[in-house]
């Protein structure tokens, strides 16, 4: 029976279970993956700016706010919050020269709120 459902499913494995996006930080990178396949990559020496922007659909309620570093071939980004590592990439973020916590004080409080913005 078990050959029968072998030939008749073939010998594929079960599919994983999608994993959450991803933010993996290290002293010299970040880097974003999805279901652990990496897609983006920045170098903490190349960022030169630092944004947080605010998206919302104010149809169905949403409102989220996204890091957008840049810099000399850099173009990265990722959300601020629902990202597995989040709290250690905002952490390093953080201790960026010249990062302006007043700055990221505002923008969370519009994300909050529904405001789009950077």
């Amino acid at each position: 029976m078990w050959g029968a459902l072998k030939k008749l499913f073939g010998n594929s494995q079960a599919p994983q279970e999608p994993r959450p996006p991803e933010v993996v930080v290290d002293a010299g990178t970040a880097e974003v993956r999805f279901n652990g396949v990496p897609q983006w990559r920045v170098e903490w020496s190349a960022v030169r700016v630092v944004v947080i922007e605010v998206t919302v659909v104010e149809e169905v309620g949403y409102s989220e706010a996204f890091w957008q570093l840049a810099g000399a071939g850099v173009d990265f980004g990722c959300p601020v919050e629902l990202v597995a590592g989040a709290d250690e990439f905002t952490a390093r973020v953080f201790d960026l020269p010249g990062f302006d916590q007043e700055a990221y004080r505002r923008a969370r409080e519009a994300e909050a709120a529904g405001r789009a913005g950077r």
